[in-house]
């Protein structure tokens, strides 16, 4: 393998082997936090404080607050198939809002090495700034980086005290421990409601999401540690394909349906443009819609429906060729109201905010394609490993 070849971006390089994002490895860069030891065949050269854009070879080695990293042997990527009902992040949409200004409250962070920080303050985010800065407790300094796992607001001070001790005993940390295994802190959690991330092993709860499913919806997502991976997948430059199936409250019109298709729907983030055809399925009690593909294709080779006579002659009806379908049999198999998306792009909630601008509500949603990658046979709730 060339040089040149063999090297990556610091700020990747870190969220890869962290699971923080490339802003917070930049933020850990720029306080001066982050050393190299650059390897040079036969010499190798002392610490020296990482600069923001820096390129490193697999040959480096990376200190954060003197303490080595370690690099994955390999990434890891899964598909999901999401059931309704689960969240498909762990702090913006599934966390309960964060402590404001002058709020009392007792905060955990999961750092480095797995171990849990806690603390209580009445500024939470600027106690975040604070650790991020290496200021303040010794323990947060010497594990990062570290994440916020949880939070507890209180009336007073002497109550956030209180429970800060109590969360600092044994009980109190396998209570946390247990708790955050299972996805039920406060940074994975909103009333009640489970993430994704509790349909996966520990082992496989710092992946990170290839674009995001809204709670209601379900499907496919696509979750890894290779961050070019999920830059591919979620950039608006590699235009991946994203296929849905849809069920509506009612029957699209045809004008709504051209106006989707061909000119799109005016949003306050853009204009809306995407593919919505009618479409076939099979199993009324199937949990989830399929579509057959096959009943399509038939329908479009067979052509325009053929008059269909009696021994006498007269009109009957149609019939739409050789290969005709017992019209009992094509009303239980087709619905109206069941659509196939076909987009590019991925903007939050999209679909539906395009179908509620037109007066349609959407009844299910449920992504079956991602670029390259399809659920196939994969049942709600399971997940397979890619190689």
């Amino acid at each position: 393998m060339s040089k040149k070849s063999s090297q990556i971006r610091l700020n990747k390089f870190i969220a890869e082997n962290t699971g923080v994002s490339r802003r917070e490895a930049d933020e850990l860069i720029s306080s001066r936090r982050v050393e190299i030891k650059e390897d040079r065949g036969l010499r190798i050269e002392d610490r020296k404080i990482a600069v923001l854009g820096q390129q490193i070879s697999d040959r480096d080695q990376v200190f954060i607050d003197g303490k080595p990293m370690k690099n994955r042997a390999e990434h890891i990527t899964i598909i999901l198939n999401k059931p309704v009902g689960y969240l498909s992040s762990r702090r913006s949409q599934g966390g309960l809002p964060a402590p404001r200004q002058g709020q009392h409250c007792i905060y955990v962070l999961k750092c480095s090495d797995g171990s849990f920080y806690i603390g209580q303050t009445n500024n939470y985010k600027q106690r975040l700034i604070d650790h991020n800065k290496g200021k303040g407790a010794q323990w947060v300094k010497s594990h990062l980086p570290f994440e916020p796992i949880h939070w507890e607001v209180f009336k007073t001070r002497e109550e956030s005290v209180r429970r800060e001790h109590n969360l600092k005993t044994g009980f109190g940390r396998k209570w946390l421990k247990r708790e955050y295994e299972k996805g039920c802190l406060a940074a994975t959690r909103q009333a009640g409601d489970k993430t994704v991330y509790n349909l996966l092993p520990t082992k496989y709860r710092s992946l990170k999401t290839a674009g995001r499913l809204d709670k209601d919806s379900s499907g496919l997502m696509i979750l890894s540690s290779d961050g070019d991976l999920i830059q591919h997948l979620t950039h608006p430059r590699y235009q991946k394909t994203k296929v849905y199936e849809v069920e509506l409250d009612k029957p699209l019109q045809p004008l709504h349906q051209q106006m989707i298709s061909d000119i799109g729907i005016d949003l306050p983030d853009g204009k809306s443009k995407f593919q919505i055809e009618k479409y076939r399925f099979s199993g009324e009690d199937s949990e989830h819609l399929t579509t057959n593909r096959s009943s399509m294709e038939l329908t479009e080779r067979q052509g325009p429906p053929q008059p269909q006579f009696d021994k006498t002659g007269a009109g009957m009806g149609m019939s739409s060729g050789s290969d005709r379908l017992n019209s009992d049999a094509c009303e239980e198999s087709f619905t109206e109201n069941h659509y196939l998306v076909t987009m590019h792009e991925g903007r939050n909630r999209q679909i539906r905010r395009t179908l509620s601008a037109l007066g349609y509500d959407v009844t299910k949603l449920h992504r079956i394609t991602l670029g390259n990658y399809s659920l196939d046979n994969l049942e709600p709730g399971e997940y397979r490993l890619v190689n």
